[in-house]
């Protein structure tokens, strides 16, 4: 058997060192690898040192016997590549299915027969036919005539190579970073044998009859031992460790089948002193230290939280082990994750220190409304300790007069929902009654609760201070409007009766003061009968309003002059006491107004404002203008004892455009007086939709409040 060299043997050799020293580099490190994706890649290796052999045998022999004995094992080598290649790139996709018994026998059915051909001489023709030796430049090649199996082997192979092209493809679209770049590099692997067989197919090599497949595949080798040196493609870790793990805020700990630590990423490595040395360990030894970890692991405790005290601060970490199972059922390995909830612990200890210290009751009572928790205020304002009480129905505790209409709020959220505020009163342990202000919620949402939300502030002392306030009222309104108004008829008679002229100015300056101490007592009317219900806002032609309000003031001073200018269509939300308002501003603007030339103008128009539209109503005049100390207690919202403003006017229309949700600004006029503008929030509902009223109708509404 004679022997030949020529320029592509070198080439071969090459590869089939290339992929032998990988092969033999991976079997030596497989220990900590993945089993599966080891044994795919040593497969495919092992069939590119073989074909690549095989071939450098059948290039080197010059004989036609010698060539034909080395191209059975050359076909071999092709057949292992046929199955190997496909199943390593569906093993790293994850693609499982082609990876068991069943689907690399469908893998292997083709190039295994066409195998079988080639082995058996009454059959070898279906595949190839020696045409005899030819004489080239380079040397003396084997020419074939292919036959029916080779064609269908051809085709079969170029479109598993198609198939796992695109399965590539498709792992690199799907993932980013290291996983991306990894697919990438595998296709492009895969994309260079492809090209070599064509272009061997085509003749389309200086060298005819040269086959350059075994000559790429160790190119392809050379790129999948660079992507397993760089990305630790077959480690037990997940393919993309540095994006999925190393980049990771949570810790995570790997170990392997025996429950060895395989690997840490950097979080965790941050929490373990000398962690280097854990690895390779049992998790036993490793983590030792750590009984939290080894209870999660064990099952014993799942429950605890892993406390870690690190530069010089205490973290809490959430542990989560979870198992990686195979298809078989067998565990590969385990994941140990350490989330870092430190900051929930401490929102969650703020929350609860808030809970503890609030003045404010929170209480969860089943359906039957049995007390089951009590925030800590429940002991501190009653006396009741919530433990004494678990199990206890809470009503028991609420006053018989209020027990039925508590019972009744209590049922009606049945179908979920919350009820009003509403007072009721509970029993203290000392036997007295406080006077709460209360809610209930029904949380059916909320399975961890599975209850109702009892909600409520001990408004004892502010109803009792409510009440003071209401006998004063009354007194003011009733008791010294009687006194005074008698006082005032007094006065009016000694006015009458003398003829002192001095005697008279003191009379009549008591008699004004009377006069307003009267109007005080008057305004004190609105602000019981009117501010201290519910705000019923309803929409309100605002020209209305006004035009009543006007009408008022100058039937009550008929040397007032005002001046209207009122845009007809404006609607907007606010109380039946808006046109009182409107009338202690402009009978404030009219009484005050000091001017030689006195002016009172009002005005009404909607301004574009954000999110909706509002309606503003502005009184302005040229008098002396509202006292600074005015506007800035009312920009401010309190009195004080040192500040104060002069009467209930002005306070009075502050709360009647707030129970509207409305604005008062008050600023200077140019040159003199004030501009008064009050803001209210549009109507949003269609005008048509409502009754307009008449005329009359909204002094109507204003008097009947003014009745005494």
């Amino acid at each position: 058997m004679g022997w030949q060299a020529i320029p592509y043997t070198l080439p071969l050799l090459l590869a089939s060192g290339i992929a032998l020293l990988t092969t033999v580099y991976v079997l030596g490190h497989r220990d900590r690898l993945d089993r599966k994706r080891t044994w795919a890649f040593v497969a495919t290796s092992s069939a590119v040192v073989l074909w690549s052999t095989a071939y450098w045998f059948q290039l080197s022999s010059t004989t036609l016997a010698g060539k034909l004995f080395w191209n059975r094992f050359v076909w071999v080598g092709v057949t292992l590549m046929a199955v190997a290649w496909p199943v390593f790139v569906f093993t790293y996709a994850e693609r499982h299915r082609w990876t068991g018994p069943a689907g690399i026998l469908a893998l292997g059915a083709v190039p295994l027969l066409t195998l079988l051909a080639v082995l058996t001489p009454q059959y070898r023709g279906l595949v190839a036919t020696p045409d005899g030796l030819v004489t080239v430049s380079q040397g003396v090649m084997l020419a074939i005539e292919p036959g029916i199996l080779f064609l269908v082997f051809l085709l079969y192979t170029y479109l598993v190579d198609l198939v796992t092209l695109g399965v590539l493809a498709y792992d690199a679209y799907s993932h980013h970073g290291v996983r991306r770049r990894q697919s990438t590099l595998l296709a492009v692997a895969g994309t260079i044998p492809l090209t070599g067989s064509l272009l061997s197919v085509a003749q389309l090599l200086p060298m005819p009859y040269l086959d350059l497949t075994p000559i790429t595949f160790g190119v392809t080798i050379l790129v999948v031992a660079y992507v397993l040196s760089r990305y630790q493609m077959l480690d037990v870790v997940p393919v993309a460790r540095t994006q999925l793990i190393d980049e990771m805020t949570d810790g995570v700990i790997i170990l392997d089948g025996d429950e060895q630590v395989a690997d840490l990423n950097s979080t965790a490595r941050t929490l373990f002193e000398d962690a280097n040395r854990l690895v390779g360990q049992p998790a036993e030894t490793a983590l030792a230290d750590y009984p939290t970890l080894l209870a999660h692991l064990t099952g014993t405790d799942s429950s605890e939280d892993l406390v870690v005290d690190c530069d010089g601060s205490r973290k809490y970490y959430d542990v989560t082990v979870t198992r990686l199972d195979e298809p078989s059922g067998a565990t590969s390995g385990l994941v140990l994750s350490l989330r870092d909830i430190t900051d929930r612990r401490q929102v969650e200890q703020r929350y609860r220190t808030i809970v503890e210290q609030a003045s404010t009751i929170v209480a969860l009572v089943d359906t039957d409304g049995s007390l089951q928790y009590a925030t800590p205020s429940f002991e501190r304002t009653l006396g009741y300790s919530p433990d004494a009480l678990h199990g206890e129905p809470l009503f028991e505790l609420v006053h018989p007069d209020d027990r039925e209409a508590a019972r009744e709020a209590f049922d009606a959220t049945d179908g979920g929902g919350s009820t009003d505020w509403a007072d009721v009163r509970v029993e203290h342990v000392d036997g007295s009654w406080h006077v709460f202000e209360a809610k209930s919620e029904r949380l059916l949402d909320n399975p961890a609760l599975d209850g109702v939300l009892w909600t409520a502030h001990d408004v004892t002392e502010h109803r009792q201070y409510e009440q003071r306030l209401q006998v004063l009222n009354r007194v003011l309104r009733h008791d010294v409007r009687n006194k005074m108004t008698a006082v005032q008829g007094f006065v009016s008679m000694a006015i009458d009766a003398t003829d002192d002229d001095e005697v008279r100015g003191w009379l009549e300056t008591a008699h004004r003061s009377g006069e307003k101490l009267l109007a005080a007592s008057q305004k004190s009317r609105y602000v019981d009968a009117g501010l201290d219900r519910e705000a019923d806002l309803r929409p309100q032609r605002i020209a209305d309003c006004v035009d009543a309000a006007v009408r008022t003031v100058t039937e009550e001073r008929p040397d007032a002059t005002v001046d209207l200018d009122v845009q007809d269509d404006a609607w907007a939300d606010a109380t039946n006491l808006l046109e009182v308002a409107i009338e202690q501003l402009v009978t404030n603007a009219v009484e005050h107004n000091d001017a030689d030339d006195p002016t009172v103008t009002v005005s009404v128009a909607t301004v574009a404002d954000d999110p909706t539209d509002a309606v503003e109503i502005r009184i302005v005049d040229n008098g002396p203008g509202i006292p600074d100390y005015d506007r800035h207690i009312f920009q401010r919202g309190g009195e004080s004892q040192l500040e104060h403003a002069n009467g209930l006017g002005l306070w009075l229309v502050h709360w009647i455009v707030s129970a509207a949700d409305g604005e008062l600004h008050i600023d200077e006029n140019d040159p003199r007086g004030s501009v008064v503008t009050v803001r209210l929030r549009r109507s949003t509902t269609a005008e048509g939709d409502h009754h307009p009223p008449t005329a009359s109708e909204p002094s109507a509404m204003a008097d009947q409040w003014r009745r005494p």
